[in-house]
């Protein structure tokens, strides 16, 4: 495919360098970094503002799994029998699959 048009964008020298450096590392020319990334943008229609709401979840589910080990490991370090450790067990497998299916969620925003 043959393109004709150009785009022209002001950045700072550093915004370039880092650009610049990124693309490198991923093998890529800046234009074809700069032209994917446009176009998943258009495609996907993803915002910050929805970005921002998926890694908002992420964080307190990681929160709300953090918060169950330590109950449970404070239950057992205190020597208290815990009767039915696999109804807690169940409800921290359910937090791991959901922050599994928000990462993969926010992984195929991203790529």
């Amino acid at each position: 495919m043959i393109r004709e048009s150009t785009l022209h964008i002001r950045m700072t020298d550093n915004e370039k360098a880092k650009a610049q450096s990124y693309a490198k590392s991923i093998k890529k020319s800046l234009s074809v970094l700069v032209r994917e990334h446009i176009t998943q943008a258009i495609v996907t229609n993803t915002k910050g503002d929805e970005i921002r709401t998926e890694l908002q979840a992420i964080r307190r589910e990681l929160s709300a799994q953090g918060n169950n080990l330590n109950q449970i490991a404070k239950r057992v370090n205190g020597g208290e029998q815990i009767g039915n450790i696999n109804d807690e067990l169940k409800e921290i497998t359910r937090l791991r699959k959901q922050l599994a299916k928000l990462t993969a969620s926010m992984r195929g925003r991203l790529s």
